[in-house]
């Protein structure tokens, strides 16, 4: 748990244009050279799971299946 809490304040809330939530890095380090976004459903319980590419303006987590729109039509 302890682990969670301090690998969390790593990551920041964000808003997509389409007005759909996930998480990202707060700030591009060392340890992550490319922006990525995380599963909102899965990072509240403790996992952090890489959105990914799926149908035009959509990502999908790989583990829950949540697909999300990523801008407007």
């Amino acid at each position: 748990m302890k682990e969670w809490t301090q690998e969390k304040i790593n990551y920041v809330l964000h808003r997509l244009p389409a007005g759909t939530f996930v998480y990202r890095l707060r700030s591009l380090t060392e340890r992550a050279s490319a922006d990525y976004y995380l599963c909102v459903q899965r990072f509240q319980n403790h996992v952090k799971s890489i959105l990914q590419p799926a149908e035009y303006n959509f990502l999908t987590c790989p583990t829950c299946d949540t697909s999300l729109q990523i801008g407007h039509h």
